[in-house]
């Protein structure tokens, strides 16, 4: 007589719907906390990537003295050396500190201030490609989702960190002796993040290169409205069309609730956007508040702008 067969017993519908619905549990627990890491990761390097355009504006000073100027517009100074190649499209913005971010090649192929004078077209090449469209990621924060070229400004290469004007403005020379609050109460660079869409909440960035022929917002920041404050255009590549004032010239990124800030002694610092603002600065029409009559007791955010206002701000 056989043996009888054995019976493997397998699970039963209700025990895989159990095994399914513990997964999907876990699932739901644990996708959060990866995005929130690799969140805090993208944020580390954006940090990190601040700290860098601080040592570099440093080295710079160490080398020259000054701070590098936001832009040089040979047309300003005396004697003229040049007329620009391309009218109010000037060399600036992060080239100047090329060198000391390990970008010297580049820099030493444009020779920015010597010639050619002027911003080239965005269609400039070198070595076959379209230079002034390369991607940096030195300059662009990891959890900004815009593209790696700007739209509203012509295409050229993204930057996330466009510098003070207070610091680095057109033919500017500040010296660290000249910012009589003290470098760690004095913004140097913050971010500014790149969104296109939706309508109405439009966020601009800046450019790697200086300013091109649409806006000087395209290389410095200015602090008339709150962090995080949408250009209110309907332009997906206009970063002016539809603007109310400074708006387009502010602080913003992609990291919830404020904006990282590197502060002129290299700090660099996470701002809240709830960080108290003079209401005042906040003009529809024109670009008020870049006095120091603006920078009231308590309105930190135009106190940390301002190099010589006498005031002070501490920990924030």
């Amino acid at each position: 007589m056989s043996a009888p067969l054995s019976r493997q017993r397998g699970f039963t519908l209700i025990e895989l719907l159990v095994v399914i619905a513990i997964i999907a549990v876990l699932v739901a627990i644990l996708l959060p906390a990866i995005q929130q890491a690799r969140e805090a990761a993208r944020a580390s390097q954006c940090r990190n990537n601040l700290k860098q355009i601080g040592i570099a504006m440093h080295s710079y000073h160490e080398t020259h003295g000054t701070f590098p100027p936001g832009i040089i517009d040979p047309t300003t100074v005396t004697p003229n050396r040049c007329t620009p190649v391309n009218a109010t499209r000037y060399w600036g913005g992060h080239v100047f500190i090329f060198p000391y971010m390990d970008q010297g090649a580049i820099y030493n192929r444009v020779t920015p201030g010597d010639g050619p004078c002027g911003l080239p077209l965005e269609s400039f090449t070198w070595d076959g490609k379209e230079l002034l469209k390369t991607p940096f990621p030195s300059y662009m924060c990891p959890s900004d989702t815009g593209p790696d070229v700007n739209p509203f400004y012509r295409g050229y290469s993204k930057s996330n960190y466009p510098v003070s004007e207070i610091i680095s403005n057109v033919n500017t020379r500040v010296r660290i002796r000249d910012i009589l609050d003290g470098t760690s109460n004095v913004l140097m660079h913050a971010e500014r993040s790149l969104k296109q869409n939706p309508a109405g909440a439009r966020q601009t960035a800046a450019i790697v290169w200086g300013r091109n022929d649409i806006s000087d917002a395209g290389w410095k920041f200015r602090v008339n409205f709150p962090i995080n404050t949408p250009n209110p255009t309907t332009s997906t590549a206009n970063g002016i069309g539809a603007d109310n004032g400074c708006v387009r010239h502010g602080i913003a990124s992609n990291h919830v609730g404020g904006a990282n800030v590197l502060l002129c002694d290299g700090a660099v610092r996470f701002i809240g956007e709830n960080i108290a603002i003079n209401p005042a600065t906040a003009d529809t029409t024109t670009c008020i508040g870049m006095n120091t009559n603006q920078a009231g007791p308590g309105f930190i955010l135009n106190n940390l702008l301002f190099m010589d206002d006498g005031r002070t701000v501490g920990d924030f």
